[in-house]
């Protein structure tokens, strides 16, 4: 999303082009960490304590030799174009613009009377409905930000 309310499109996993696939989940988090910081000392701070309190953050950690400040810096080369949005405390923003565009999947959904659940990023419907499902979303991310969303 950021990307896109920027004017770029990014269609790589942003995890995996960062470093190994196996470190994926660590990056992942990263990336939660680095969008909702204030500052480069904060976002380390709270990354080396998620991986000391995840016992496979730390196993990852020891088999790839991990250096949190190396990561963080190999994130930010990636993302250069999006970087200066690090460490910025941009992640409430984010989740702002994320929860208009779930609530107008979900009020779509109740004018047609069709039971539609959102959790977190997804939405549990009736199986029949799925493709109007995708219908919508990519319709109503694309009316919030300007881009064809990036569904799976």
């Amino acid at each position: 999303m950021l990307y896109n309310l920027t004017g770029k499109q990014f269609n790589e996993d942003p995890y995996s082009v960062v470093d190994r696939p196996e470190v994926r989940p660590i990056l992942k988090v990263l990336c939660l960490i680095v969008i909702n910081s204030e500052n480069k000392c904060q976002a380390l701070r709270a990354l080396r304590d998620e991986i000391r309190k995840d016992l496979e953050f730390q196993k990852l950690k020891r088999i790839y030799q991990l250096d949190e400040k190396e990561l963080l810096r190999k994130f930010e080369s990636v993302h250069s174009e999006i970087s200066n949005y690090f460490c910025s405390g941009i992640g409430l923003k984010l989740m702002y613009r994320d929860s208009e565009i779930a609530e107008s999947v979900l009020k779509h959904f109740t004018k047609r009377e069709i039971p539609c659940l959102c959790v977190h990023d997804s939405f549990l419907i009736p199986i029949q409905h799925i493709e109007e499902l995708k219908e919508v979303m990519n319709t109503v991310y694309k009316k919030h930000i300007g881009y064809d969303a990036k569904l799976k």
